[in-house]
């Protein structure tokens, strides 16, 4: 097996020959962590350790299938489910990429939480444990916390613009809330209604209704009571208008693109994305409880932003969504078609911001600001068209979420000085 380039952000346990090792299970944590076997009080694990992981990124499908086979024995399988090997130096080394640490916890009982690569990676996944922490943690993970942040911010962009400085403390606190509950009761009703293929995909096989941790109906009643408590809340707490924006976004995400939409079409994460541009116009009704141009200006950014933001994560991960059935563009279209269309957006995307200003909807702040954004985006999308690997496409999708949120701040000082 050839070996793999080395990588300073991932990590691989390494055990030695594997014709001595035992049954032992892996997981990729963090480097100022330690791992213990459960019920050893505290003492040291194997020899595991050495910085390095690589080969998550390197290894395909292709390669995994070929070079897997030849360095397994049996009584190991089931210690090493869903990782990769790397022959190197007479050692065998392991990535997790999809199983379980059985019977190992970081020593100071925490859980190790995932990033979006990571998970993509296959680098990072939960612990398969049990006790009211880890039920804390499941419930947690099943709302998509980092997809509620970002909805967060073009929220609270919204409501700043609307106020042209600090909006009320108490109208902010229950739309960020009431916000929150909503998304997070959207997040929860598409991982019970999406656990099917959730479990083929490595990105998002550790979700908990997807590994069993958690039931459907018990994260259905859940999700059911998040958006009920969000709807009354911005409905009573806020206004009207809040609260039926909000339960518009929530349900085109469940009904429109979760349930229809992203099982049919590959256009699905487009036409989709207009849920996910809903909270600009709820947090500016928040405020004003009318809708304004520049929340309108918001709401158009973030749907334009959407496609080249998301089909940069399905070029990572386009052999899971063609495992799983899912009919994301690079699957159906093809790679090259992808990135051409994701520069279309990028291009539309720099048009729109400009033409913002002509429009007298947002002034020279925000102009001088989103040249240079813009430009950065549009110079990831075209090398990204020229470039066979993955780099580019996982270096869009990680400046796509400092452009959203840096887009956001500009409009919010533009709007405030102007």
């Amino acid at each position: 097996m050839r070996p793999h380039e080395q990588d300073d952000d991932e990590f691989v346990a390494e055990i030695g020959d594997i014709g001595q090792s035992e049954s032992i299970g892996l997981l990729a944590i963090p480097h100022d962590q330690h791992l213990v076997r459960s019920g050893d009080g505290g003492n040291s694990g194997p020899n595991l350790v050495h910085a390095n992981l690589a080969a998550a990124r390197q290894c395909d499908e292709r390669d995994e299938e070929q070079q897997q086979a030849p360095h397994r024995k049996a009584h190991f399988n089931a210690a090493i489910e869903g990782t990769r090997p790397n022959r190197r130096n007479g050692r065998t080394t392991y990535v997790v990429a999809g199983g379980t640490a059985a019977g190992y916890a970081p020593r100071d009982g925490s859980f190790p939480m995932s990033s979006t690569l990571s998970r993509v990676d296959g680098t990072a996944l939960p612990l398969a444990a049990s006790g009211p922490r880890a039920t804390l943690n499941d419930y947690y993970e099943l709302t998509k916390p980092r997809i509620i942040v970002l909805l967060l911010i073009t929220t609270v962009a919204a409501m700043v613009m609307a106020a042209r400085g600090l909006p009320p403390l108490m109208t902010a606190l229950w739309t960020l809330v009431g916000g929150a509950f909503a998304a997070a009761s959207a997040g929860a009703f598409n991982c019970v209604y999406d656990a099917d293929i959730d479990r083929k995909m490595r990105r998002t096989m550790s979700r908990p209704v997807a590994r069993g941790a958690m039931s459907p109906n018990a994260a259905l009643a859940f999700a059911m009571v998040l958006g009920a408590v969000s709807f009354l809340m911005l409905n009573y707490l806020v206004n009207p208008i809040a609260a039926w924006l909000s339960l518009a976004g929530n349900a085109y995400y469940v009904f429109v693109y979760t349930m229809w939409l992203k099982r049919s079409t590959a256009q699905n994460i487009v036409i989709g994305g207009l849920a996910g541009s809903i909270p600009p116009l709820v947090g500016w009704a928040a405020v004003t409880g009318s809708i304004g141009a520049p929340a309108v200006a918001l709401f158009v950014l973030v749907f334009l932003w959407t496609p080249p933001h998301f089909w940069a994560l399905a070029l990572m991960t386009n052999i899971d969504y063609d495992k799983a059935g899912i009919p994301m563009m690079p699957n159906v279209h093809g790679v090259e078609r992808t990135k051409r269309e994701m520069l279309l957006y990028t291009i539309a995307l720099f048009v729109f911001s400009i033409a913002l200003v002509p429009l007298h909807v947002m002034g020279p702040i925000f102009l001088v600001a989103s040249v240079l954004l813009n430009a950065r985006f549009l110079y990831d999308a075209i090398k990204l068209l020229r470039d066979d690997t993955k780099r580019y496409a996982r270096r869009m999708f990680t400046y796509s979420l400092l452009y959203l949120a840096a887009m956001c701040l500009f409009m919010v000082v533009d709007r405030i000085v102007y």
